[in-house]
């Protein structure tokens, strides 16, 4: 069984859902509930979809932590159930990447043995579920710039403020 939960923040409402193992899938896109279950329908095809949890106010809470300025990591277990091994291993090296700080396509291609796999990484943080908690946004290209962002460019921009206006 997977539940979801939706609520607002400043930054627009967001949307998480989680499986026993953790959380699959979290989003700020603006979407109607109906489409975001549908989404985790076609993700998660033979799982019932339910509203509401308890443990997901928990992961409410440390997000809404976070986009306040008062959270600088997530007590939150994540379900990757589904991606492959190579998206997986990129996730898991991005979740290595600290707190307010970016490296590069490359590193993260370098770090899981891929030293020319920067491109595919690319492509694998676009299909993060779980972003923020799995941090891809501190992920840009090897020149400096931001590189893309599944949410749009946009939130990669506020996310990295929000950690930069937290640096201490």
């Amino acid at each position: 069984m997977i539940h979801w939960h939706s609520f607002a923040t400043p930054f627009g409402t967001v949307r998480i859902a989680a499986s026993r193992k953790g959380l699959v899938m979290l989003s700020w896109q603006p979407m109607s509930d109906n489409a975001f279950v549908m989404q985790l329908e076609c993700r998660h095809p033979q799982v019932r979809i339910t509203y509401g949890s308890d443990e997901l106010e928990r992961v409410e809470t440390q997000l809404l932590e976070y986009f306040k300025e008062k959270r600088r990591d997530f007590d939150v277990a994540v379900d990757l159930t589904g991606m492959t091994d190579f998206q997986c291993a990129v996730l898991g090296a991005v979740s290595f990447v600290e707190f307010g700080t970016i490296t590069t396509y490359s590193e993260i291609a370098n770090r899981i043995g891929r030293p020319k796999a920067a491109r595919a990484v690319g492509n694998a943080l676009g299909s993060n579920p779980v972003a923020i908690i799995v941090p891809c946004h501190r992920v840009v290209r090897s020149d400096g710039s931001l590189g893309g962002y599944t949410s749009g460019i946009q939130y990669k921009t506020l996310l990295l403020d929000i950690e930069r206006a937290m640096e201490f």
